[in-house]
């Protein structure tokens, strides 16, 4: 799960609704209009759902403890950076980095963010910056004079295989509080070989500044 499936960070414990409120000022990009309303750190839980559409503890272990993370978001000089840092219930941690362009076209779709992995400090030396999965983010901001009640800013991401354009995992993630406090992901795992689909993973975010 931008999120993102394997690039969405989870490190912090789950979240508790909060009803505080944050600033309101947000500006847009025409160039990433709804990646710049997620700039910013954020902090990230997940249920799963298995492919019988039971829910699951996969991501929680018999001490309680939970699969969670931490995620960055930045804008410079037309390239979005991804941060994460997923921690797994036995305490390892996953750090990854991408950097996404928007691209006229790849693996068939149009006008869409693509998103490579690049190597953390260190990795290049160990032989570790191999990382076969592009994120490919489709943005679709909110009408400007669209219902209230019924218009989100949503991105829709397609996790996949670099050497075969299979795709691997299917994301929705909605911002909800106007884009400024909180985002809900839905994210679709897919067999890259049989096509067939699997679990669902259900992320909660909530940024804080």
């Amino acid at each position: 799960a931008l999120a993102f499936g394997a690039a969405v960070a989870r490190l912090h414990a789950p979240l508790r609704r909060s009803h505080r409120r944050c600033s309101r000022a947000v500006h847009v990009s025409a160039h990433f209009p709804v990646f710049e309303k997620m700039v910013g750190t954020w902090y990230d839980s997940v249920r799963y759902v298995a492919p019988d559409l039971v829910e699951t503890e996969m991501f929680h272990d018999s001490d309680e403890k939970f699969l969670t993370g931490e995620r960055t978001i930045s804008i410079a000089d037309d390239v979005v950076t991804l941060t994460s840092a997923t921690t797994f219930p036995d305490g390892r941690t996953l750090n990854l980095k991408f950097h996404g362009k928007r691209v006229a076209e790849a693996f068939g779709l149009r006008n869409v963010v693509r998103f490579d992995r690049v190597p953390l400090d260190g990795e290049e030396a160990h032989g570790n910056a191999s990382f076969p999965i592009a994120l490919l983010a489709a943005e679709h901001p909110k009408p400007p004079h669209g219902d209230e009640n019924a218009a989100f800013d949503v991105i829709i991401v397609r996790e996949v295989m670099v050497g075969t354009g299979k795709t691997v995992l299917a994301e929705t993630i909605t911002l909800l509080d106007e884009g400024c406090c909180e985002a809900s992901h839905a994210s679709q795992e897919i067999d890259a070989d049989t096509g067939g689909l699997g679990g669902v993973q259900l992320w909660r975010s909530v940024k804080r500044r």
